[in-house]
């Protein structure tokens, strides 16, 4: 029997039951939520399991640009302080990108624009500038929202 989106929502979390964890390499794959075809996903883990690696290694290969949400500033910045590094080497799953490809515009305080060959792919914003993102023209093939978001559960 197929599953529902809300029903897959609470097995895909990727902790203790080692859901989304790719067997071959030890790290999370957003393959198995993204193969339910729901409008939303949402992954919940303790840090580490790989995550963010996978969703910007998936991002980076979508066509069309991507809205790239973070709660606040240095949680933006953190995150564009290394986003291409794990990419531009490769691995045995994946070919090394060229970063000279890539060209990033923008301020801390407006986000940023980061462009693959003169063409914007990520749109870098905070929660936190909602006012400013509602004013914005966006490009109309802009089809996926990421939001990177740590939640420290106690």
């Amino acid at each position: 029997m197929e599953k529902t989106c809300e029903e897959s929502l609470c097995e895909s979390e990727a902790g203790g039951n080692e859901r989304g964890i790719d067997k071959r390499t030890g790290y999370y794959s957003h393959r198995e939520i993204l193969g339910y075809g729901c409008k939303y996903n949402i992954v919940l883990s303790g840090r580490g399991p790989g995550k963010t690696w996978d969703a910007a290694w998936f991002f980076l290969n979508v066509k069309g640009p991507v809205m790239v949400l973070t709660r606040i500033k240095p949680d933006m910045m953190h995150l564009l302080d290394s986003f291409l590094n794990p990419y531009l080497e490769g691995d045995d799953n994946h070919d090394a990108i060229d970063g000279s490809r890539f060209k990033l515009k923008g301020s801390a305080e407006d986000g940023y624009v980061m462009y693959f060959d003169e063409i914007p792919k990520f749109f870098f914003r905070t929660i936190s500038q909602v006012n400013a993102i509602k004013q914005e023209n966006f490009p109309k093939d802009m089809a996926w929202v990421w939001v990177e978001e740590f939640v420290p559960i106690a």
